[in-house]
């Protein structure tokens, strides 16, 4: 097994821990939970870079050098077939993403030091998808109803309503109750959660720009194609072209996957950081283990 030593979830933990916590979880498990994300998640990345880069060639081809952003009917970007179910894959495939790793998280804390099996974390995987739906749907119109009273309630209950997701995977609650209790969980914790989440986001996106270069390489070519004064003349329908730029937004849209793993396991720490100050878990486990064992 790859893994040195197994990680105690429940545990409290300051700012520092938990950053320190997260990364070293993700550098013992890179791994295996980059092979299940890889085997589960990347036929839907290939997917949806076929369709991502037939949209883009529409897009490239209702454009001329003379005019690049005049189309006949400006509607034709958002109703291209080829958006719309880039649209609903993408987020069937974020919804997935999360599963993947929560219950992944769940696997290690149940089965160290046994190896987890990709079938494993995909069988159990496809559960949460329509609980994990329902509530990211709640999610959305509390937080965009919030940012349109006045913006800062949109922002604080986008950092509350986030702790509902680790409590639905870790707690098998229903959505309101993981909804109801991610308010009373992050009570007087709301400012370390989003300066956690921050940071680890942060980190994300400076991981993700080796995943998305090779994307804008080929964009970008496409933009100074349209353009005389550049004097570049790229044949975008060559067939190096087009298959260089499908490949490289699946190699973004993996590597999105992959990366995104930084923040959704700093929250999870959040969450098991909250849990043991208020509720001590994992203290009071530790005292049953010593009970069974001088029992024993």
């Amino acid at each position: 097994m790859a893994y040195t030593q197994k990680i105690n979830f429940y545990k409290t933990r300051n700012f520092s821990q938990k950053l320190n916590a997260t990364i070293e979880f993700i550098r013992q498990n890179i791994k295996p939970l980059g092979k299940a994300i890889l085997y589960i998640l990347g036929p839907l990345a290939i997917l949806n870079g076929l369709l991502f880069a037939q949209y883009i060639n529409f897009v490239f081809g209702n454009m001329s050098p003379q005019d690049p952003v005049n189309v006949q009917n400006p509607f034709a970007f958002i109703t291209n077939p080829s958006y719309i179910g880039f649209i609903f894959l993408s987020m069937f495939s974020a919804l997935l993403n999360f599963s993947v790793i929560f219950n992944f998280m769940k696997l290690y804390q149940n089965k160290y030091p046994e190896e987890i099996a990709v079938t494993e974390v995909l069988n159990v995987s496809w559960r949460n998808i329509l609980p994990l739906f329902l509530i990211s749907v709640l999610s959305a119109v509390f937080i965009t109803s919030g940012f349109i009273a006045f913006i800062i309630p949109g922002i604080y209950l986008m950092i509350v309503l986030s702790l509902s997701l680790p409590i639905l995977f870790f707690e098998g609650k229903g959505v309101f109750e993981s909804i109801s209790r991610s308010f009373r969980l992050i009570r007087g914790k709301w400012w370390s959660t989003f300066g956690l989440l921050f940071v680890a986001s942060i980190l994300m996106y400076a991981i993700s720009m080796i995943f998305i270069l090779p994307f804008y390489v080929f964009y970008f070519i496409s933009i100074f194609s349209l353009m005389d004064q550049t004097g570049i003349t790229t044949d975008t329908s060559a067939w190096w072209f087009q298959g260089g730029m499908t490949l490289s937004v699946m190699f973004m849209i993996l590597g999105s996957f992959a990366t995104y793993s930084i923040p959704t396991v700093a929250l999870s720490f959040q969450y098991f950081n909250l849990v043991e100050r208020q509720e001590s878990v994992g203290l009071l486990s530790e005292i049953e283990k010593l009970d069974s064992t001088n029992k024993s």
